[in-house]
């Protein structure tokens, strides 16, 4: 979908408390950690590299070294010795987020702009960098991003506009005949295609929905949903109105009824409020982590954040927790 100036100059107007709340939101999207602008000379050492592979890696960024000691440029230094010379411009370097791994990293934030390294055994290879220049961190103020802020909320209006458009003219088939299985009918992946790649929507048959709650298979709970089939009075099979739930808009054609049995209501009361319990214990923890988040303090453990080589040959996965 197009999104016209037109479009965001009116969303910057008239929904600015959207916009900022947009921002507050996603505001980790806005950070620009601490960096530094750098270069490397980088000799490349396989992880099956053999003893002798890496000495003569070695070997070479010594003699790249020796050539900087000298006195020879960076820049010819790098394109004379490196496995890639299109690797030698690392761009901004931040610590935990570069993907150059810790011991580039920690070598690279240590030089001021203008100096260079010694030989660094990183897992990669060997490199040797040069800082260029640093800049601090800092937050991309509201006013640099709202335009994009914006825009990102037209295409949400617009989305939801063509959503609820083609909901409502779905239900009105369905009123006047049409199954939902004949207008959107199970579409099967083809050859080299993922079935998440299919994404035509299409009518589903549920299981038995309970007052406590409805599921759909691909979409979880639909509280929603299930109000407003258990809403349905009479004979009456179809919604008013395309219900909205989960960020979707659904359409249902409500295929049986089955009242309780209350005979069966007395053998059920110990099941039944065992459940119950079980709900209002997950809605006490919910309530108790959510307090504790609060007031939390967050930090890095770099035992599980760690991606560096324990031994040549064999890395670790950089792991988040």
């Amino acid at each position: 979908m197009t999104v016209s100036d037109a479009d965001v100059d009116r969303i910057l107007k008239d929904r600015k408390a959207d916009i900022e709340k947009k921002y507050e939101e996603s505001k980790l999207a806005y950070l620009v950690p601490k960096g530094v602008k750098a270069e490397r000379v980088f000799v490349a050492v396989k992880p099956d590299a053999t003893a002798e592979d890496e000495k003569a890696a070695r070997a070479k960024i010594d003699a790249a070294k020796k050539e900087l000691d000298g006195g020879a440029k960076f820049e010819d230094v790098a394109q004379k010795f490196s496995s890639d010379p299109a690797a030698t411009d690392l761009g901004w370097v931040s610590l935990g987020s570069s993907g150059f791994g810790k011991s580039l990293e920690e070598a690279v934030f240590k030089l001021k702009p203008g100096e260079t390294s010694d030989v660094i055994r990183e897992r990669l290879g060997f490199s040797i960098v040069k800082a260029l220049e640093e800049r601090e961190a800092k937050e991309k103020p509201l006013a640099e991003v709202q335009r994009d802020l914006a825009k990102d909320l037209v295409k949400e209006e617009k989305s939801k506009e063509l959503a609820k458009t083609a909901a409502d003219q779905a239900l009105q088939k369905v009123k006047a005949g049409e199954s939902l299985a004949a207008q959107f009918p199970k579409t099967e992946a083809k050859e080299g295609e993922k079935a998440a790649d299919v994404k035509k929507p299409e009518a589903q048959t549920t299981e038995t929905f309970h007052p406590y709650g409805g599921f759909i298979p691909g979409i979880g709970s639909v509280p929603k949903v299930t109000s407003a089939v258990f809403a349905l009075g009479g004979d009456k099979r179809t919604p008013d109105a395309p219900v909205e739930d989960q960020n979707a808009f659904f359409v249902f054609d409500l295929k049986t009824r089955e009242r309780p049995d209350m005979s069966k209501f007395d053998s059920q009361k110990d099941e039944l409020r065992e459940r119950l319990v079980g709900q209002k214990q997950a809605e006490l923890r919910k309530a108790w982590f959510d307090d504790l988040r609060k007031d939390a303090k967050v930090v890095e453990n770099e035992d599980l954040l760690t991606y560096e080589e324990t031994s040549p040959g064999v890395r670790n996965r950089r792991r988040g927790g």
